[in-house]
């Protein structure tokens, strides 16, 4: 499959999706379709880069926007949404965006935390996303830096609904793969959206 999206070497800059899955529109066909599109196991843009950083946020600002429901990649102080490099703009990274911008900002745009309980907080996020919710996994670093995000993916392949299949970027960018080659061990919480 060949997509024809813009992706732009500078990862600041706004991407354009050719496939999108607005809220009163989702499936789990189309959310896995708009997942695919960013081919983050091989595209440039979400790669780690020589000085080890990686761009996490970068692919959570790119899906989440193609879903209609943008996770901000530069916003004013007020946590607001921005156009890339706006006057008073800042960009974000992922620690911010857990611990500021979706339980505040976010939660006023309709991004909803999935429980507190890891028991039934992973099978809840897979079945949002089953459903073509878009659902995003995060670890919160306790030390306030290096967090790390990810999209959960729909499950169509009748794997264990209880171990959330995710896409992401970060040191190991990849388009399918379990929870734990993301996250290893710690602990994640998860956010969805209509």
């Amino acid at each position: 499959m060949t997509y024809v999206h813009v992706l732009p070497s500078n990862r600041a800059r706004r991407c354009t999706a050719v496939y999108t899955s607005e809220p009163k529109f989702r499936s789990p066909a189309q959310y896995d379709l708009v997942l695919s599109q960013f081919n983050a196991d091989e595209e440039f843009r979400y790669q780690p880069a020589p000085n080890g950083d990686t761009f996490c946020n970068i692919f959570l600002w790119d899906v989440t926007s193609a879903m209609g429901v943008e996770v901000p990649h530069w916003v004013l102080a007020d946590g607001t949404p921005a156009e890339p490099g706006a006057p008073g703009a800042k960009e974000t990274l992922a620690t911010y965006l857990l611990n500021a911008w979706l339980p505040g900002p976010g939660a006023k745009r309709g991004w909803v935390r999935v429980g507190s309980d890891p028991a039934t907080a992973r099978p809840s996020a897979q079945a949002l996303a089953d459903k073509g919710f878009p659902v995003i996994a995060g670890w919160l670093n306790p030390r306030g830096v290096h967090s790390h995000v990810a999209m959960v993916r729909p499950n169509h392949f009748g794997r264990l609904a209880s171990v959330p299949r995710i896409a992401q970027a970060g040191g190991r960018s990849f388009n399918d793969g379990p929870l734990k080659d993301g996250f290893g061990a710690k602990p994640v919480e998860f956010w969805w959206h209509d």
